[in-house]
């Protein structure tokens, strides 16, 4: 495991690794419920770093989920954030998580989360942005320009990144929307292109506003949007797997 590795590093954590005097409340991912090691070295390394460790009723062996467990949000959104803000109510101290997605999900409720490689890794006392979490779209992006990056630096693989020329305007209340119904600005993108190839789109005569949809494979998407200067603004965004007959 990575952490009980960072663990036996012996100058891992000297230098100028900041220290974090403050008690952290430790949430152990459900998926590490049976690794007793690793569940040691987490705890080791905050000691290290000079946090107060808090243990909620429910850890280690017995810790439960953040909401994601079994593709929660997507099978059934309202329960995982039933799911979220029992955990996230445990405790009144800031959560220590060493999961990407536990940290996203707590932070999506506004709890003060840290993620352990903020801490060893990143600035400061690895507060930037424990409170947010990144948007559907974000994460997507985040993990593919990852990609690119070790294909580059480890695999010497130039990988050259699609530029996109088309000027979409998103309102936060539409990213909100879209975070909501699991849609990607690249599935946006991909409707808005279709629409330029094709012409299709509706103009509603009392609102004045544009629809358009695409169906590049098993989802249709739909676009509300106007036309503006040298691009769209997007009004609403949705989809569905209704097969449509004619």
């Amino acid at each position: 495991m990575l952490y009980t590795l960072l663990d036996r590093s012996n100058d891992l954590l000297s230098g100028d690794v900041a220290k974090v005097e403050k008690i952290l409340a430790v949430h152990d991912s459900c998926s590490t419920r049976y690794h007793k090691e690793l569940h040691e070295s987490v705890r080791s390394l905050l000691h290290k770093l000079g946090c107060h460790v808090e243990e909620l009723p429910l850890n280690k062996d017995k810790t439960t989920c953040c909401g994601y467990g079994g593709l929660m949000m997507f099978a059934d959104k309202e329960m995982a954030e039933k799911v979220i803000s029992k955990r996230v109510g445990e405790s009144q101290a800031d959560y220590l998580v060493y999961c990407a997605m536990c940290r996203d999900n707590f932070a999506g409720q506004g709890k003060g989360t840290y993620h352990l490689l903020d801490l060893i890794f990143g600035e400061g006392d690895g507060t930037y942005g424990n409170t947010t979490s990144p948007d559907f779209s974000t994460r997507h992006e985040n993990r593919a320009r990852l990609k690119r990056s070790l294909l580059e630096k480890l695999w010497s693989l130039k990988i050259e990144k699609e530029e996109k020329s088309m000027n979409l305007r998103f309102s936060q209340d539409v990213t909100k929307v879209m975070e909501k119904r699991n849609i990607l600005v690249e599935d946006v993108e991909a409707v808005m292109e279709n629409m330029d190839l094709t012409g299709q789109k509706m103009l509603n005569p009392e609102t004045g506003i544009y629809l358009t949809y695409f169906k590049p494979a098993a989802v249709t998407y739909w676009v509300e949007f106007n036309i503006i200067f040298e691009g769209y603004d997007i009004l609403n965004v949705y989809s569905h797997r209704l097969e449509i007959e004619s």
